[in-house]
């Protein structure tokens, strides 16, 4: 009876443990309108559907109010009676069409309740667990399976080949409702499939509108208490580290250079980019031209940046959830030291040469890496953050994996314990 007294004691410390150091991300209530819930009904262009976007229509029909981009319920090219009509029906909970707009700004029209999912990324795939939405899920991509570390309760579904090359035979077998893609990715799908009654929305899931797009997905698939579960989370967080740098002026900002898996290669465009930025970095690259363009060590020098952060591939560097081995992240970051005239770099000299591997930089984890970024670039300012305790929670609370962040896994190096 005292082992499993004194177990359930330990078990209470740690929960409240980490409860205190996401404390900053809980401190931070997110306001009602931080964005617009991309559904066609929302016509007065708020974060719901309700009886004030009834009264906005007509205002509309009446001459008082301006068109939105959401007025048009219905989507027949008219605003009038029948959209109020929709939008009641929608209040409601009816089983209906209803249409939406995808990351690429494209209106995307599915029956309710959708039951039958295909995603083609692993962000997708995440996504859908934050909403408990996964066991709607009846296809996937290659690039969920090859993921069994974090889908391990996907690796028997149906595959369709991968997101670059679908194979829409398959795709078709398996009669989705609707299809998740990337923007960009395969322009030819949505002509592939015309005809066959299965939708194609392309959602990104980037930083900039992962708030909307985790809304509308909740909307869409009828999970909107888990969507706003996740929302709340995300822009908590968020809010904590865009409240400390915000009013920060340029040259409180530390330069940073960024790297991506090939040396001296960077990418003003990149996610990565905007991680920095929301951080409260400057990223010196940022006025370069073109796309993943390589810069040379003397340019770097003369730049004299205050911080490097690499980012590796697992292919180029071993990281992940798997792993307690640090030693390829360790390498990388001394090769960035090592490199003839880098000893002068004020990075190299205070410590601030740093690697992120790519499993916590894209997609729903960017939360985290952003959380890092904080961290590193102004410690006087996070000292209560715990980019660490984000990570844990998040993969707990909203992926129920069962890892232990103490434990095992290895997503950046030097770890924050020793700095």
């Amino acid at each position: 009876m005292a082992d499993i007294t004194e177990n359930a004691w330990h078990i209470q410390i740690h929960f409240l443990l980490v409860i205190l150091l996401v404390l900053p991300c809980m401190a931070s209530p997110i306001s009602a309108g931080s964005y617009t819930l991309g559904i066609f009904g929302n016509a007065n262009m708020d974060d719901t559907i309700d009886e004030q976007d009834i009264e906005y229509v007509r205002g509309i029909i009446g001459g008082i109010k301006e068109e939105t981009e959401l007025a048009d319920a219905n989507c027949d090219g008219k605003i009038d009676e029948r959209d109020i009509t929709q939008i009641r029906q929608m209040m409601n909970g009816d089983d209906m069409e209803v249409a939406f707009l995808d990351s690429d700004n494209k209106a995307v029209s599915v029956k309710k309740p959708v039951k039958r999912l295909i995603v083609l990324g692993t962000s997708h795939a995440e996504v859908l667990r934050s909403l408990n939405c996964n066991k709607k899920i009846v296809g996937v991509s290659t690039y969920v399976t090859d993921k069994q570390d974090f889908h391990p309760e996907m690796m028997d579904l149906p595959t369709v080949g991968s997101g670059w090359t679908p194979d829409y035979e398959a795709i078709i077998g398996l009669d989705p409702d609707i299809i998740l893609q990337y923007s960009g990715w395969t322009p030819e799908m949505e002509d592939n499939l015309k005809d066959t009654g299965i939708a194609v929305a392309r959602i990104g899931l980037k930083m900039d509108n992962y708030t909307s797009e985790i809304a509308r997905l909740g909307y869409v698939l009828d999970a909107e208490d888990s969507a706003k579960e996740v929302i709340d989370f995300h822009d908590g967080c968020m809010k904590t580290i865009r409240d400390r740098v915000g009013n920060l002026s340029e040259d409180k900002k530390p330069k940073v250079f960024l790297e991506w898996s090939l040396d001296y290669q960077t990418d003003p465009n990149s996610s990565l980019h905007q991680l920095c930025k929301m951080a409260g970095g400057l990223n010196i690259a940022a006025d370069i031209p073109g796309k993943n363009p390589t810069v040379d060590a003397e340019w770097i020098m003369t730049k004299d940046p205050d911080i490097i952060v690499k980012y590796p591939f697992r292919k180029t560097a071993d990281h992940g959830y798997t792993t307690n081995n640090s030693s390829e992240m360790e390498t990388l970051r001394e090769n960035i030291i090592s490199r003839p005239g880098f000893a002068n770099i004020t990075a190299v000299k205070e410590g601030g040469v740093f690697v992120m591997g790519q499993e916590i930089v894209s997609g729903p984890r960017a939360l985290v890496a952003v959380a890092y970024m904080a961290k590193w670039f102004h410690p006087d300012l996070f000292k209560d953050l715990d980019p660490k305790a984000i990570h844990q929670e998040y993969l707990t609370r909203f992926q129920g994996l069962d890892y232990d962040l103490d434990k095992q896994g290895v997503f950046v190096y030097p770890p924050l314990e020793e700095r």
